[in-house]
């Protein structure tokens, strides 16, 4: 299944939007990245959005998530990222309980 990234919010919208995506739906799907990718730029890394979805049309999109260009954002300020939505996800708490306990 392939993966889509993109710089912005916007673009990654507008992109899902053209291929018959309503636009309701990718803004549910970009909503909860939208705090990790925010807490991520705040830090000082290079985020993109990304999509991965099951290329159709419309395209049927199975997740979102955020992956960085350069540097990657490692123990305590990983967890920041993961923590950053209101209500984060199982696999975000997931990650985070896998990173505190590789802490010394």
């Amino acid at each position: 299944m392939p993966n889509f990234t993109f710089e912005t919010y916007h673009e990654c919208k507008d992109f899902f939007i053209a291929r018959g995506i309503k636009k309701r739906s990718i803004e549910y799907f970009l909503a909860h990245e939208r705090y990790h990718f925010n807490k991520a730029l705040e830090l000082g890394y290079i985020p993109l959005y990304g999509i991965s979805c099951i290329v159709d049309f419309p395209p049927i999109i199975l997740a979102g998530f955020v992956q960085f260009e350069g540097r990657i954002p490692q123990g305590h300020d990983m967890i920041d990222i993961l923590l950053a939505p209101k209500h984060p996800s199982q696999e975000d708490i997931s990650q985070v309980r896998e990173l505190e306990a590789s802490f010394p």
